[in-house]
């Protein structure tokens, strides 16, 4: 087989290799300062919302904002959820009464009333090409 075979042949395997998915840009504004990182979980099932993301993402945190990008995401509906995980433990830190200690934030800034809101209130569609949403933090 010549090397021009080889060629032609990976020309051919990868213009009929395409995308699964859409981009999907998060921009999450209102990052209180440059403490940790910015981690973003992205949810397409109300089964599995808040406990098992379909993907995550994160970025060093920086004062103002910040953006995620996640790659080949299936067009549909999902939910997204923040947190400024300002210590760097992964977890969202509390007070003894149950309050955040950490910026947090949903897709559609939903806000629920005595813990997370619904993955209903947090929906926002992808469809073709590529999406840009965003997320304000809150801090108590």
């Amino acid at each position: 087989m010549s090397i021009q075979t080889i060629l032609l042949s990976l020309a051919i395997l990868s213009c009929s290799i395409k995308a699964t998915g859409q981009k999907l840009t998060v921009v999450i504004n209102g990052v209180k300062n440059d403490k940790g990182y910015v981690r973003v979980a992205l949810y397409n099932s109300s089964k599995t919302f808040m406990q098992n993301p379909f993907k995550t993402a994160e970025t060093k945190a920086r004062e103002g904002h910040v953006m995620v990008v996640f790659q080949d995401v299936p067009e549909g509906e999902y939910a997204a959820s923040v947190l400024h995980d300002l210590n760097g433990n992964k977890t969202m830190d509390e007070n003894l009464l149950g309050i955040p200690k950490e910026g947090f934030g949903f897709s559609n800034d939903a806000m629920g009333a005595f813990g997370p809101p619904t993955f209903r209130e947090c929906l926002f569609p992808v469809k073709q090409g590529a999406i840009t949403t965003g997320i304000r933090l809150k801090y108590f």
